[in-house]
């Protein structure tokens, strides 16, 4: 089952033409969207290949983030042309990670868990730069371009 999706390959907000999919079971596969095909799946995938339940990209870094059920997140190296995942930092929940985004007006990775909280990440993914709380479990995340608000599901309401 797939699980998580994310457009990935340039720089700019124009083009990007790789797609990087993420599944039930542990699998990570990049597809060439210029030539609609499977391009390759990566290996050595981090986590214990467990299943990924998110994945981000930032185009400003050229990397990308996935998420795990054991409250994992491992930001990697993007390169369409290797199989091989470059792991940069590995970043920590108390629960599952079920949320990602690349915060481009913060240069901040943000993840949402399960457990309610919401972490703002230094640009290297070093330390946990903010932890917010929300009263419920965090469903999923996006970034609000024009002012730069994180807005998040949380169980039935968008906060």
């Amino acid at each position: 089952m797939v699980t998580a999706l994310t457009l990935a390959g340039s720089d700019s907000a124009i083009c990007f033409p790789y797609l990087l999919s993420g599944g039930w079971d542990g699998r990570l596969c990049l597809w060439d969207l210029q030539n609609h095909s499977f391009q390759n799946e990566f290996s050595s995938v981090p986590g214990n290949n467990g299943p990924i339940l998110d994945v981000a990209y930032s185009p400003k870094r050229r990397e990308f983030a996935l998420s795990s059920s054991t409250g994992g997140i491992f930001i990697c190296a993007f390169n369409p042309h290797s199989a091989n995942l470059v792991l940069l930092a590995e970043l920590e929940h108390q629960a599952s990670v079920v949320a990602l985004v690349w915060h481009p007006l913060e240069d901040k990775w943000v993840s949402g868990s399960e457990d309610g909280s919401i972490r703002l990440w230094s640009e290297y993914g070093g330390c946990c730069m903010k932890d917010l709380r929300a009263p419920r479990g965090i469903t999923c995340l996006c970034i609000d371009q024009a002012n730069g608000c994180i807005v998040a599901g949380v169980h039935d309401t968008i906060r």
